[in-house]
């Protein structure tokens, strides 16, 4: 679903932008694995903020990237196609039905996306299913206690299908055949961070 202002607004600001950075920061700087030379599917990427991460400052080979949103791929070509060329590839797309055959990426990254989606089982079952035997999926969530939150539904505009906890979405993982490595992440019932690997 499209966000409303309020919510393009916090995506958009310097306080998002850094906990992105943060969070990333742990996944490629500190953590499993070097985006050097690989091919990384991103699932959401609003304006394109992570996107430029990933190919500056985290160095991927290719990031092929997606929104809901077609005002938002607009303005992250309009930021990242001059600077980045073919290693960017935009358009708009649905987390649901993802427009790839089987086994076609190393390495998924998903920002706060899923929570948005009317059925995000289904879009973690395609993101299995296009990602290869061995690749990385890498995740951060907002969960139950902040999408349902009084102040939250008052502001945001959440589907009441996409408010699950952190076992909730950890039972989905391994249902669509993941493996979480390391130790996720995770600040109460609100925020969930972490890395699956798919057999």
């Amino acid at each position: 679903m499209k966000l409303n202002w309020v919510e393009k607004a916090l995506i958009n600001s310097p306080i998002r932008t850094w906990m992105q950075r943060r969070v990333a920061d742990r996944w490629f700087l500190q953590g499993p694995i070097s985006l050097r030379d690989r091919r990384v599917l991103e699932i959401g990427c609003g304006r394109g903020t992570g996107t430029e991460l990933l190919l500056d400052r985290y160095g991927a080979h290719q990031v092929i990237a997606f929104d809901y949103d077609p005002a938002h791929v607009a303005s992250a070509r309009r930021r990242l196609q001059p600077a980045f060329g073919g290693r960017v590839v935009l358009f708009v797309g649905d987390a649901e039905w993802l427009p790839f055959a089987s086994d076609q990426f190393d390495v998924i990254i998903e920002l706060a996306v899923l929570h948005h989606l009317s059925d995000w089982r289904r879009a973690l079952g395609e993101i299995a299913r296009v990602l290869e035997p061995g690749g990385w999926f890498f995740y951060e969530e907002f969960l139950r206690g902040f999408v349902a939150h009084p102040a939250s539904r008052a502001l945001l505009a959440h589907p009441r299908s996409g408010w699950f906890t952190a076992e909730e979405f950890t039972a989905a993982l391994h249902e669509a055949g993941f493996v979480i490595k390391g130790t996720q992440r995770q600040w109460r019932e609100w925020w969930l961070a972490g890395a699956a690997r798919k057999p």
